[in-house]
């Protein structure tokens, strides 16, 4: 998903000034930490699931979807299961707000 690092996505209006500024400091952290610590680290997971319950919040479900996934095949590589629980709770609670019940379920 390296259209949602770039600074075009937050460029877009996603409610108000204040998303708009949580949406610009999480795209700074998850930028800086990709730069350290690569696409695929751990510690990248809970940058991701914060960013996408921004966008979720800011009505825009794609941009959520995709960071969410994101970090569950990093949650899934590194063992965390725990993690993985809550990250296809928060999937799924999207898809339900979207009425994409089939898609919640699987």
């Amino acid at each position: 998903p390296k259209s949602l690092v770039g600074g075009s996505s937050i460029q877009r209006k996603y409610g108000s000034p204040r998303t708009k500024v949580r949406l610009s400091a999480v795209q700074g952290r998850l930028e800086e930490q990709i730069k350290e610590l690569g696409k695929e680290h751990p510690d990248l997971a809970p940058t991701l699931i914060t960013f996408a319950l921004i966008y979720s919040e800011s009505n825009n479900s794609e941009a959520a979807i995709k960071l969410i996934l994101w970090a569950l095949k990093i949650q899934k590589k590194a063992r965390m299961p725990e993690d993985v629980v809550r990250s296809l709770h928060i999937l799924a609670d999207i898809y339900c707000r979207e009425e994409r019940y089939t898609l919640a379920l699987a």
